[in-house]
């Protein structure tokens, strides 16, 4: 049915928004002093960035991208088969 694939189709769009939206302002959270000094800092430890720099980061910081991540099924009407 085509109204099922076009509403499949925003969802999906609408998902990756909401997750784009979110890492956006979770990292410039990140940057305001008190979590940079705490949590963030470890993330620009390295000065010559490398493909896997981004692994680096504390595990708070690592629990907010993980939320982030997996949010959409909880505030969007996603189909089970569509997040696995």
């Amino acid at each position: 049915e085509a109204g099922g694939m076009v509403n499949a189709g925003l969802v999906t769009v609408a998902a990756f928004a909401w997750q784009l939206v979110l890492e956006y302002y979770w990292h410039r959270l990140m940057h305001i002093p008190f979590f940079y000094r705490h949590l963030h800092k470890l993330h620009h430890h390295y000065k010559s960035p490398e493909p896997f720099d981004d692994l680096y980061i504390h595990p708070l910081e690592a629990f907010g991208y993980y939320c982030i991540l997996y949010s959409p099924p909880f505030v969007m009407p996603l189909h089970v088969g569509g997040f696995g």
